[in-house]
């Protein structure tokens, strides 16, 4: 007996709520709850369309198993209901996913990434944005962050969407995303530019840019990130200092190198009277800076109750962690 349109797309929306494919670092219910809300909103003839395009019978390459069968449905549903909405594609989509002959985990989790991406890029861009900025801490515990940087010193204006299960903040806002942030870049300088005047630094002044509450620079991978915030945490400035070595480029200091060079030696030619700090990669757990295991460190400066708070959010082989890192020792 041929399955009814209703039950086939309230049992794929349990199946989505129910089952986390292999790699997929994403919330599903994010995707589950999209999905009920269009099974909720949607004009009952396309529902009642979509739920017989999902079916499997007579289907080119049907698979064996009925649970091979229910991920297919749920790649249609969610392709078709979430991420490319509008009926006039839903054919189309159908016709790739009936395609795939194996690996039907995979792709229900590459569909699942991808309306993952849609709807925090799109209706929960801004109140994610907002999250970041009022409660820093839970919202980098939760969203994994990457930063582009500009080349001068100043405020810019940065895109913010989800890609592949990350926000990506550009700088620039190259892609005119809707939401979008302004915060003062931090360029990142080369080590050879400023080693031999250390104590001596130019660096990005809050205090210049009164209108802005958010500080970025770009990703870390090796860089030191130093910093001072004032005795009563008004003012904060920032220089994001590269050992060298990139593409195209050789050098003779190491992470490690500069990092410990820039706690012993540092300092601000325009600081603001609080203490010098330099958080870069370490060799040795318990010195202030992230590890070498990290593939990946990112900065976020901002203000709360009108005070700057400095955070680390840092990537390794097994996940992300976050720090506050202007109130720890070192």
């Amino acid at each position: 007996m041929a399955k009814d349109w209703n039950k086939r797309l309230s049992d794929t929306i349990a199946l989505v709520k129910a089952t986390a494919p292999p790699g997929f670092s994403g919330d599903r219910h994010v995707v589950a709850t999209a999905l009920e809300k269009w099974n909720r909103t949607a004009p009952a003839d396309q529902r009642k369309r979509l739920s017989e395009l999902m079916s499997q019978d007579g289907v080119p390459n049907r698979p064996a198993k009925e649970a091979d069968r229910a991920l297919r449905r749920a790649a249609i549903l969610v392709q078709c209901a979430v991420t490319a909405p509008d009926p006039a594609g839903w054919a189309q989509k159908r016709s790739d996913v009936n395609a795939t002959k194996a690996d039907f985990a995979t792709l229900y989790g590459a569909v699942l990434g991808s309306a993952y991406d849609s709807i925090c890029s799109g209706e929960l861009a801004a109140p994610n944005r907002d999250f970041l900025l009022a409660s820093p801490l839970e919202f980098l515990e939760k969203h994994k962050i990457t930063v582009t940087g500009k080349s001068a010193s100043g405020p810019v204006e940065y895109g913010f969407a989800m890609e592949k299960g990350a926000y990506k903040i550009l700088a620039g806002n190259p892609f005119k995303t809707a939401t979008k942030l302004r915060a003062i870049n931090v360029p990142a300088v080369l080590f050879n530019t400023v080693e031999r005047s250390l104590d001596s630094i130019t660096g990005t002044r809050s205090s210049d840019h009164d209108d802005c509450s958010l500080m970025l620079t770009t990703q870390f991978t090796g860089c030191t990130y130093c910093f001072m915030v004032s005795a009563d945490g008004t003012s904060l400035v920032a220089a994001h200092i590269d050992p060298g070595g990139g593409v195209g480029r050789t050098s003779p200091h190491s992470g490690e190198s500069i990092s410990q060079t820039l706690r012993a030696n540092g300092g601000f030619k325009n600081g603001n009277g609080g203490v010098f700090r330099a958080y870069g990669r370490v060799a040795d757990a318990g010195v202030f800076g992230y590890p070498k295991s990290a593939t990946q460190m990112i900065i976020t400066a901002l203000t709360h109750n009108g005070r700057w708070h400095v955070y680390a959010q840092i990537a390794e082989a097994n996940g992300f962690r976050v720090e506050r890192i202007d109130n720890l020792p070192g």
